[in-house]
């Protein structure tokens, strides 16, 4: 998996791979910054939406990424990943030179027998990315409920004509729990408060495109 001349490294890691709300321990094929091949026990239709979890070395917080099923074979699924941020690209340029230069367990040509059991380094050790993966979801649902009590907070600012106010704590929550579109909506409704209608309307359409499930 990759494009032009980016970086591709063969190697057996243990990732995660969220697929309907579950996310299942599964090892690569190989990765690389335009994406990843995981082996899988089953098959998965092209262009299906999943996010990848990666238990960076050092302790440092689980790399999550988007992506979407570019191959799909009777041995595994191709992703390509979608919508990287300059913060994850950095951490993934990072991971890949640390498997290049902690040597990762090369990939096989072929798939493993079954019965076949590999011993992973013990910073792939999948209890540690279960936990990885737990520390996260505390991380995200503590978010939530301050983005929650930031939106409630700005709900009644806007009840008193607190536009400025009310866009202030709407930007906040929405940096601390994206993807919201309802907070969009209050903050297009905080920027028509106070007159600034171009900025309204942009909010109002990203409230709309995360309704019909855009990004």
């Amino acid at each position: 998996m990759e494009h032009g001349r980016q970086p591709r490294v063969s190697a057996r890691v243990a990732v995660g791979l969220k697929i309907d709300e579950q996310i299942n321990m599964r090892l690569t094929r190989d990765i690389s910054m335009s994406g990843v091949f995981v082996e899988l026990d089953q098959t998965l239709p092209v262009g299906e939406s999943v996010e990848i979890f990666i238990a960076l070395p050092d302790g440092a917080e689980t790399l999550r990424l988007e992506g979407s099923v570019a191959r799909s074979a009777s041995d595994g699924v191709g992703v390509y990943f979608q919508g990287v941020t300059p913060d994850q690209r950095k951490a993934l340029e990072n991971f890949l030179t640390y498997l290049k230069e902690s040597g990762a367990p090369p990939a096989p040509p072929s798939p493993p027998l079954p019965g076949g059991e590999e011993k992973l380094p013990e910073e792939f050790d999948p209890r540690k990315i279960e936990a990885a993966f737990a520390k996260e979801r505390d991380l995200r649902e503590s978010r939530r409920m301050i983005a929650q009590q930031l939106h409630e907070a700005a709900k009644n600012e806007l009840k008193k004509g607190g536009g400025a106010r009310a866009a202030e704590l709407l930007k906040e929550a929405i940096e601390l729990s994206p993807g919201v579109s309802e907070l969009h909506h209050d903050l297009g409704t905080a920027y028509y408060q106070i007159g600034e209608v171009e900025r309204a309307v942009s909010e109002f359409e990203r409230a709309l495109a995360l309704q019909q499930g855009g990004e």
